[in-house]
């Protein structure tokens, strides 16, 4: 996904809006520099598949700088469940 450097409202040069496709099992994963730029999901099998909270904290926990601030958000469509 395309970003640009600085910070919206502040040191930002240019705020521009991107859309992307969207298919109903994907999710997303934002997160800034404060995290490591080299991640592994492999390395923990079906937490791709788990609650975006936890997959937000585990993300947190293992990849985060120790010299920054972080912030790590992950989305995903509602699933929804079946009754009966």
């Amino acid at each position: 996904m395309v970003s640009h450097n600085g910070i919206a409202g502040h040191s930002a040069r240019k705020i521009q809006e991107f859309t992307y496709p969207w298919s109903s099992d994907a999710f997303l994963a934002l997160y800034s520099d404060g995290l490591v730029t080299h991640l592994d999901p492999e390395r923990y099998p079906g937490l791709l598949k788990r609650h975006p909270d936890l997959i937000a904290a585990t993300l947190y926990r293992d990849y985060a700088r120790n010299r920054d601030d972080v912030t790590v958000v992950v989305a995903r469509e509602p699933q929804s469940r079946e009754t009966g």
